[in-house]
C-alpha cells in the first residue's frame, strides 16, 4: 500500500514538473484552435445598386451601406512539419451582414428599398507558418482558400412591378418639414416608377458557392508548450467581388 501511494506521489509530481517547466518538453506536431471574429464585408454580395435617379423634380440616390462589425466563430485543426511550417483546415461561419439600400432625396424623407441579410461559411485550408523570437512568443502567418458556401436572404423588399418600382418624389410644391410627424400631404408628392435599368428588382433566397483566397498575419503568446493565445488580422477576398476583413481572438492546444 506504500509503494501504491509513493508511486502516485511520483508520478503526480513528474506531471507537475512537465507542466510547470514547458521549455524543456518537446513541441507537439498537432494543434488545434478555436477563434472568435470580428468580421466586416465591404461590398454587397450582388446588391451593388448605389447610383443616382432624375425624377424630373430632384436628384434621387441609391444608396446600399448598413453593413456592420458582425462576430463569428471558427474552428482549426493543424499540423505542423518541423518548428516552424505547417497546415491547417479551419471552418469559418461568417453571419448576419445586413445589406440595406435606401433612396435618398435632399430634404425628403428617406425610403427603404430593400433589406437583405447574408451569412457565409465553409472551410479554409492554409499553409501557415509560426516564426519564434522566444520560447513563448511567436510571429505567424497563413495563406490559402477559402470554399465558401452563402446566402442571401430578403428581409424586406419593395415590390417589383413590370413598370419599375414605385417611390414617392417631391414636387414643386413641396415644402420640408411643413408639417413634422405627419404624412405629405398628396399635392406635394408624386409617383415615380424606379426604372429597371438602376434597379435589380428583388429576388427570392439565393445560395450560391465558391472559393476566395485567403489570408492572415498576427502573433501567438505561448503560456505553456502546449496552451496559447493568439490575435491576426484575416482578409479573405473575392468572395462574389467582396471581401471580408477583420481580427481573430483565439485560443491554440497542441497535443
Amino acid at each position: 500500500m506504500q509503494y501504491l501511494d509513493f508511486s502516485l506521489k511520483t508520478f503526480f509530481y513528474t506531471l507537475l514538473l512537465a507542466v510547470s517547466v514547458p521549455a524543456f518538453a518537446a513541441e507537439s506536431p498537432w494543434l488545434l484552435e478555436a477563434g472568435l471574429n470580428k468580421n466586416e464585408l465591404d461590398d454587397p454580395i450582388g446588391r451593388n445598386l448605389s447610383g443616382a435617379v432624375d425624377t424630373g423634380f430632384a436628384q434621387a440616390a441609391l444608396v446600399t451601406d448598413g453593413f456592420e462589425k458582425d462576430d463569428s466563430i471558427s474552428v482549426g485543426l493543424g499540423y505542423k512539419f518541423g518548428s516552424i511550417l505547417g497546415i491547417k483546415v479551419t471552418w469559418m461561419q461568417l453571419d448576419n451582414f445586413e445589406s440595406l439600400t435606401t433612396i435618398e432625396i435632399p430634404d425628403f424623407p428617406t425610403s427603404v428599398l430593400n433589406n437583405h441579410e447574408i451569412n457565409i461559411e465553409g472551410f479554409n485550408l492554409g499553409l501557415f507558418a509560426e516564426l519564434p523570437l522566444s520560447n513563448f512568443f511567436y510571429l505567424r502567418g497563413e495563406i490559402g482558400g477559402f470554399a465558401y458556401n452563402h446566402t442571401i436572404n430578403e428581409i424586406f423588399s419593395s415590390p417589383d412591378l413590370a413598370q419599375g418600382v414605385p417611390i414617392l418624389v417631391p414636387t414643386a410644391n413641396y415644402v420640408p418639414g411643413s408639417n413634422p410627424g405627419a404624412p405629405i400631404p398628396s399635392n406635394q408628392t408624386e409617383l415615380f416608377y424606379l426604372p429597371s435599368s438602376v434597379y435589380a428588382g428583388p429576388q427570392e433566397d439565393i445560395e450560391n458557392s465558391g472559393t476566395a483566397i485567403s489570408a492572415s498575419f498576427g502573433a501567438l503568446f505561448k503560456f505553456t508548450t502546449n496552451i496559447g493565445v493568439s490575435l491576426d488580422y484575416m482578409l479573405m477576398d473575392n468572395i462574389e467581388d467582396s471581401s471580408v476583413k477583420g481580427l481573430r481572438l483565439g485560443v491554440q492546444y497542441s497535443f
